[in-house]
């Protein structure tokens, strides 16, 4: 049976999926945080705790959103003024109320999101068009479909993962191992 790290006992403790727990086995906080290819789980860590402010985690989804913008049909502007909205109350929290700072917190994560989502779909889009494209549909067209989708996605996310841990600090100090 291995044993539950303190890092294990900290994220239990803010309620992380078992994927995670299961995940981090056997790192360390700061390899967790560097080694970590999903954008949602360090949001996530980020959100829970207070080593970051809420502004800079709010402005760190946005910045991740904005990487799904190039994905949104001409005309459509909610999703770049959802991340807008969101950048303002970051930039100054004050001025709103607190239901608008919720409501802007939300657009952002959920753009953050949604930008995981858009650039998944597109990249299986292009992989779908080019596969099409290649000659009669084999097991081979198939295969190489899939392995652009998941390419794609794996850049996507590490271009996610690569902003957060540019704008956030590893969420985890060590007066929470006392805690924990």
């Amino acid at each position: 049976m291995a044993k539950v790290t303190v890092l294990a006992k900290h994220l239990h403790r803010l309620g992380a999926c078992s994927e995670s727990l299961i995940w981090i086995e056997g790192r360390t906080p700061k390899q967790a945080w560097e080694a970590c290819d999903r954008a949602d789980w360090l949001l996530w860590w980020a959100a829970k705790t207070s080593v970051n402010s809420h502004q800079q985690v709010v402005l760190a989804a946005c910045a991740c959103a904005r990487l799904a913008l190039r994905h949104v049909p001409p005309g459509e502007d909610r999703p770049q003024l959802a991340i807008e909205a969101a950048e303002r109350w970051a930039a100054n929290p004050n001025v709103r109320s607190r239901a608008d700072a919720s409501a802007a917190a939300s657009s952002a994560y959920a753009a953050s999101y949604a930008a995981s989502a858009a650039a998944s779909s597109a990249a299986a889009s292009s992989a779908a068009a080019s596969s099409a494209a290649s000659s009669a549909a084999s097991s081979t067209d198939a295969a190489y479909a899939a392995a652009a989708y998941a390419a794609a996605k794996k850049r996507e996310h590490e271009k996610m993962c690569k902003i957060i841990r540019s704008m956030l600090t590893l969420p985890y100090r060590k007066a929470t191992e006392g805690q924990a």
